[in-house]
C-alpha cells in the first residue's frame, strides 16, 4: 500500500467496508471525507489536512481511497499509524473495523452508526454476517465518540449500553436540489405514480407494496404505475427473481418499470414525476430517499419500521410495517388526495402549499453545511496539533510502527504459528474444530450453512487434514493472505498430537487410561461392556499399546479418518496375553460433535 507524503500536513483516516456508487453508506461515507478536509464546493482540499479512505472494495474515483484487503495491511500502513484521527463507519460487518484496539495511544476513534439490519429481516445466507456484525458492534465501546444518524440509533446505541455522553445524533447531508422550473403540475386523470427507492432485499417490505398494487390493479380502483430504483450489485438477486415472479402470476407487467442502477440525474426526474415515494421497509435507520423525496415536493408514504417516523418529520403518511390492508387504504387515501392536490400526513390532510411550507422548514437540518458543522465539531475540536507536537505524535507512532511489527505477523501467520494453532484446537469436537478453524483462517465466525456442511463432511468423508486443506486453501482465505506452504507438515502435526496426548494418558491409573483413550480416539465415554473388557485385560497384564492398537483398528475409530502413522512409535506389544477386542462385539454408542 503506498503511504502520502511526509508531510506536516493533519494526518485524518476514514475506514468503511466498501465505497461504491449508489450506496447510502458509501456515500455518507465520502459526506464525512469531505468535510473533515474542508473540502469546499470546488473538491479543493485545504493544504494543512491528508484524508485517506481506507475499504475493502470501491468502484468510486477518489485518489483518497486506498484498498486494504486485510487488518494487518491497516495497522502497519504508515498514515493509518499518524494519524490525530480516524473515523469508521459501521452498519455491517467488516474486518478492518477490528482495527479500532490497535491504532496508537493518543488517536481519537470516532464510529459513525448506521444501524444493522436484524438478522430476522435477512435471508438465511445472510444471517451468519448479520450476527457477525452485532458481534463486531461491541468495538463502538473502544470509540471516543459514537455518531447516529437518527435518534432511533441513538436509542439503540444506549439500550446496548454506551454511555449517552459518547453518543451524538448527527444525521447525514441530503444534497439533492430540486430544478429551477421545479415539479410539473399534475392532470387529475393521470394514473397514480407510486416510486420505491432502495436495494431489493426481503427487509425493504417490497413485496408488501407489490400486494397492494396488484389489489390496485384488480380493482381498477385507482390506476397506478409502480417504479421500483435500486442497485442491481447492492441487491439480493434471489429477491430481484422473486419480484418478477410475483408480477408475472399477478399479470402486473404492464405496471412495474425497473431502474436499476440510475443516475442520480434520473432518480431526480422520477421523484419530480412521482406522486408519492412509498417506503414499506421493515427496517430503517434512518432513509436517505425520505429526505430527497420531500426536498423535490413528493409525497411519502412510509411503514412506521425504525426511524422512518422520525425521518419522515410528521410529512408523511406512515402504516405498521407489513399491514399490506393499511397499505392499499394509504395508496386510496394518496389517489383521492393528489385529485384535490391535497397532501395527507399522520396529522391530516393539508393543502399542498402549507405542506410545502412545513417541508421547507424542516428540511435545513439536513443541509450539507450543518452536517460538515456537527461533524467537524465532534472530530476536529481541539485536534489542531502544533509542529512541534505533530513531530512529537510522529515519533512516537514511529516507535509503534515498529512495536506493531508483531501484530502483523501474528495476523498474518507464518507457517510455525498456523501449525501451533492447529495443535492446541486439534482434539475439540468436530463443530468447535470447524468454527475454530474458519476464525484462524477466514478470521470471522462460520455461518451456518458453511459449520453444518463441514461438520457433516468430518462425519461422512474427510479426516481433519483434508478439511484444513480446504478452508486454508480457498480463496477466502487466500484473499486474506493466508500461507499455504506448511500444507506438508500437517500429518506429523496430527501424529504429534495423539503421540502427546497418548504420553499424557500413559502414566494415569487403568480406568483414566481407558477412557482417555475413548474421548481421544473415538470422541465419546466408553460404553460399559468395553470399559469392562479393557480393565479386565489390562489387570491379567495386556501392555497398554495393545489396548491403544485394538481401538485404532476399530471401525469406530476408522471411520474418523485420523493418521494413525504414530502407533509405530508406542513400546512393543507383547505376544502374550492376547487382548479381546471388546470394539467387535460392542455396538458403540454415536458420536456427536
Amino acid at each position: 500500500m503506498s503511504n502520502f507524503n511526509r508531510s506536516n500536513k493533519l494526518r485524518i483516516s476514514v475506514v468503511a467496508g466498501i465505497v461504491v456508487q449508489r450506496d447510502a453508506i458509501s456515500n455518507i461515507c465520502l459526506q464525512s471525507a469531505n468535510a473533515l478536509a474542508g473540502r469546499d464546493t470546488h473538491g479543493q482540499d485545504p493544504m494543512d489536512v491528508a484524508v485517506k479512505i481506507y475499504a475493502l472494495a470501491a468502484d468510486v474515483l477518489d485518489p483518497r481511497i486506498a484498498l486494504t484487503a486485510t487488518l494487518a495491511e491497516l495497522v502497519v500502513d504508515e498514515h493509518f499509524l499518524e494519524s490525530a484521527l480516524v473515523v469508521y463507519h459501521f452498519g455491517s460487518y467488516f474486518p478492518l473495523f477490528d482495527s479500532i484496539h490497535l491504532v496508537p495511544h493518543g488517536t481519537r476513534t470516532v464510529v459513525c452508526y448506521h444501524g444493522i439490519t436484524p438478522a430476522a429481516f435477512v435471508p438465511p445466507s445472510q444471517k451468519g454476517a448479520t450476527e457477525r456484525a452485532c458481534q463486531q458492534a461491541v468495538n463502538m465501546f473502544a470509540a471516543d465518540r459514537v455518531l447516529a444518524d437518527s435518534e432511533y440509533l441513538a436509542a439503540e446505541l444506549r439500550e446496548l449500553g454506551l454511555a449517552p455522553s459518547r453518543i451524538v445524533h448527527v444525521p447525514p447531508a441530503v444534497e439533492l436540489a430540486p430544478p429551477p422550473e421545479g415539479r410539473a403540475a399534475r392532470r387529475p386523470e393521470e394514473p397514480l405514480r407510486l416510486v420505491f427507492i432502495g436495494r431489493l432485499v426481503p427487509s425493504k417490505g417490497i413485496m408488501d407494496l407489490l400486494a397492494a398494487l396488484a389489489t390496485l390493479v384488480q380493482t381498477g380502483q385507482p390506476q397506478a404505475t409502480l417504479h421500483l430504483i435500486g442497485s442491481e450489485p447492492m441487491s439480493n438477486p434471489g429477491h430481484i427473481a422473486q419480484i418478477r415472479e410475483f408480477i408475472a402470476t399477478h399479470e402486473l407487467g404492464a405496471h412495474v418499470v425497473f431502474h436499476l442502477d440510475a443516475s442520480a440525474e434520473e432518480l431526480t426526474q422520477q421523484l419530480l414525476a412521482a406522486d408519492a415515494l412509498v417506503i414499506p421497509s421493515y427496517h430503517e435507520g434512518f432513509c436517505v430517499p425520505v429526505v430527497e423525496a420531500l426536498t423535490l415536493g413528493c409525497r411519502v408514504i412510509a411503514s412506521n419500521a425504525g426511524a422512518l417516523p422520525e425521518t419522515c418529520g410528521g410529512l408523511a403518511r406512515t402504516f405498521p410495517a407489513g399491514n399490506v390492508a393499511e397499505l392499499t387504504s394509504c395508496l386510496h387515501e394518496l389517489a383521492a388526495a393528489c385529485a384535490q392536490g391535497l397532501c395527507v400526513t399522520d396529522a391530516g390532510t393539508m393543502a399542498g402549499a402549507d405542506w410545502a411550507a412545513r417541508v421547507a422548514d424542516y428540511l435545513p437540518r439536513f443541509s450539507r453545511a450543518r452536517f460538515n458543522d456537527q461533524l467537524r465539531a465532534v472530530c476536529l475540536t481541539d485536534l489542531a496539533q502544533s509542529d512541534a507536537t505533530r513531530q512529537r505524535l510522529s515519533a512516537a507512532r514511529r516507535q509503534t510502527l515498529r512495536s506493531l511489527s508483531h501484530v502483523a505477523a501474528t495476523l498474518q501467520l507464518s507457517a510455525s504459528d498456523y501449525l501451533s494453532c492447529l495443535k492446541d484446537i486439534w482434539l475439540q469436537p468436530k463443530r468447535q474444530f470447524v468454527a475454530d478453524l474458519y476464525e484462524l483462517f477466514l478470521n470471522r465466525l462460520a455461518d451456518r450453512d458453511g459449520l453444518m456442511r463441514h461438520v457433516t463432511a468430518l462425519d461422512q468423508t474427510l479426516g481433519r487434514t483434508d478439511l484444513v486443506q480446504i478452508i486454508a486453501g480457498s480463496p477466502e482465505a487466500q484473499l486474506k493472505g493466508v500461507d499455504t506452504a506448511w500444507f506438508a507438515e500437517l500429518k506429523d502435526l496430527e501424529s504429534q498430537v495423539y503421540r502427546a496426548k497418548i504420553a499424557e494418558l500413559w502414566d494415569q491409573p487403568a480406568e483414566a487410561f481407558v477412557r482417555g483413550l475413548y474421548a481421544l480416539l473415538l470422541q465419546r465415554a466408553p460404553d460399559p461392556e468395553g470399559l469392562r473388557s479393557f480393565l479386565e485385560s489390562l489387570e491379567k497384564g495386556t501392555d497398554r499399546s495393545q489396548v491403544v492398537r485394538v481401538i485404532v483398528a476399530s471401525e469406530e475409530a476408522q471411520a474418523r479418518r485420523f493418521d494413525r502413522s504414530w502407533i509405530e512409535s508406542l513400546p512393543a506389544v507383547p505376544v502374550t496375553p492376547v487382548v479381546p477386542d471388546p470394539m467387535a462385539t460392542t455396538e458403540a454408542p454415536n458420536a456427536t460433535a
